[in-house]
This record gives C-alpha cells, structure tokens and sequence, in this order.
C-alpha cells in the first residue's frame, strides 16, 4: 500500500510514501539521456529525456517505483491488487510491460497531456520479467506543473482519469474514491457550527472539530480522503525549502507505523522510505523510516549526457552524493 500526491505551490512537488512489508534493495537511480532503453516489445530507445527515481535494478534494467525526467513530469506506480489487468500484446497498440511503464513515459513526455496522448496507444502487457517474477498489479498517478492524471489497467483496457484530487492510494479503483469523498462533504478545517438541534446549545472543548469524522485508519479509502484534505487545505510558503519541509509533513499524515498494520503472515507493513520530487530545482529529497535526515540528489549530480546507469544508496551520509555501483 501506498500513498502519492501532487502538491503545487510555486512549483511543483510530486510526493510518495512506499509502503511495504519489505525492502527491494532499492537505490536512487539516475537515468542518463543516452542509456540505451530496452523494451520487450518495442525498440530500443537510444536518446530520451534523463530519468531520476527509486528502482531496483535487475540486468541493467531500472525497475521504477517512482520518478521524474528532467522535463518536470513525475510518475509513481502504486499496488493495484485484485483489480489491475494485463493483455496480451495486441496489435496496433505500443506493447509495454508494467516494470516498463515509467521509463516509456517518462523517457519521451515532458508534460500530462503528451503523456495522456502516448498511453492511449499503449497497452499493458502481461509479460512477466521473469519466471520467478510473477506480474505487479499497479496503476500510476502522474504529474506535471498543471495537470494531474492516473492511468489504471483494465479489463476493458488502459482507464485515464483527470485527478482533480491529486492524490492516488492503492484501493478501490480512482473514480470510486473521487466519488466516495461525497461523504465527507462537511469536514473542514474551520471550527464547525451547531447545527445538530436548534434547541439544544453546543460548545466546542476543542480546536479542530471542524475535521471530526476524517478517517484515521491505514486502509488505502482512509488514506485517500486524508490525503486530499490535508493537501488542500496546507498553507506554505513561496520558498522552496518551505515547501519540501512542508510536503514531508503532508506524507507524515498518511505513513504506516511498523507495528500497526500486521499481514496474515505477521509481517509488518510500514512507510519504508517518502520521497518529494521538486521540479523546480530539479531534486529528488528522501527519508527513509529509519534514517532521520533528509537526502537530495538531483539532475545536476551526474553527466546528463551519459551512457551508463548512476545508483545512489539511500543509507549513505547524503551530503557525499557519490554513485554506487
């Protein structure tokens, strides 16, 4: 289960919580703009737009989790269980692998609008990337300056939604819980009014009241709706570190505890790493839950123009910024 939301103030800023029962050995990852691309069933993509995000790398292959390009367009894949579906690859349509979408898109689009006109030729395959390797259930929020948008594999084919929201969990699919948001028509962030009996006189003992009835609880609807209020109703600044400051606390309101959401199995999921990407000055902020300082690396941290993939650890002390192989 995840969390993922658009935040525009000045700018914009493209926040992810990962939440997980395990870690993937994920790193920073840096896609240089003459890294060769390989698709199973498309070309390969030669030149493109340089790429910087969270991926676990399997046969130099960057397996996205989230990214942004150096053009401003941000994208996030999220768990889709129970009702994600891939085809088999069909004519007349791009055939892309789900472990491929963010770097198809992002690779090529600089803004929601190209990239809403890109996937309405693409179909999601099922291709698996290996027989160990069963197929992710995903669906993706992505973003630019202006526009938000989320793109859900389908039975009936690859759905597109305008995300007026801005934000995106895991479950059910986006336009039941747009609609589902109805029934918190009158939580707000101002001191509420007595409207339960005319005769019956009622005090606030509290601040706050106006948001009784926001869901508290770590199921994905819960953290939708706690998502979108506390993002439209967040105040900041114009400054940029403001702003980052600002849209780490707005991932704080929606991350899981390790503890307080047990699996069958008793594993435990938690928030393991929130990222806000920042395209204004093109940088990708971090934190992981057991690292208690912020880390940055942006576009300007590794040759543009290369040939070969950059990974950064995200344990590492984040000031040295030094690649790892």
């Amino acid at each position: 289960m995840c969390t993922a939301m658009a935040y525009r103030n000045n700018g914009l800023y493209f926040l992810r919580n990962f939440d997980y029962e395990r870690s993937f050995s994920q790193k920073i990852t840096a896609v240089p703009k003459n890294f060769p691309l390989h698709f199973r069933h498309q070309a390969t993509i030669l030149e493109h737009y340089g790429i910087l995000g969270v991926a676990r790398t399997e046969q130099n292959i960057p397996l996205f989790f989230d990214a942004m390009n150096e053009q401003g367009l941000c994208m996030a894949g999220l768990n889709f269980v129970g009702n994600a579906f891939y085809k088999k690859p069909l004519t007349g349509f791009f055939n892309i692998t789900h472990f491929e979408l963010i770097f198809w898109v992002l690779s090529q689009c600089k803004t929601v609008r190209e990239a809403e006109a890109l996937l309405k030729r693409t179909s999601v395959t099922n291709t698996a990337f290996n027989e160990a390797t069963p197929p992710a259930e995903l669906h993706w929020l992505i973003a630019d300056g202006t526009e938000t948008l989320v793109a859900e594999p389908t039975v009936d084919g690859l759905k597109i939604y305008k995300n007026d929201v801005h934000v995106l969990t895991n479950n059910p699919p986006f336009d039941c819980q747009r609609a589902m948001l109805n029934q918190y028509y009158g939580v707000s962030s101002r001191p509420p009014v007595n409207r339960f009996a005319e005769n019956i006189t009622l005090k606030q003992f509290s601040r706050g009241m106006g948001a009784l009835g926001l869901p508290g609880d770590l199921s994905s609807m819960s953290r939708f709706v706690r998502a979108a209020f506390v993002l439209g109703n967040t105040v900041s600044s114009e400054r940029l570190e403001t702003n980052v400051s600002a849209s780490f606390h707005l991932l704080s309101a929606v991350e899981q505890w390790r503890g307080c959401c047990r699996l069958l199995d008793d594993s435990l999921e938690y928030t393991i790493y929130s990222a806000v990407m920042s395209t204004n000055n093109k940088t990708y902020y971090f934190k992981t839950y057991d690292g208690g300082n912020i880390g940055e690396v942006s576009f300007h941290d590794f040759p543009l123009n290369g040939e070969r993939l950059y990974h950064y650890s995200m344990d590492l002390p984040f000031e040295t910024k030094k690649p790892v192989r």
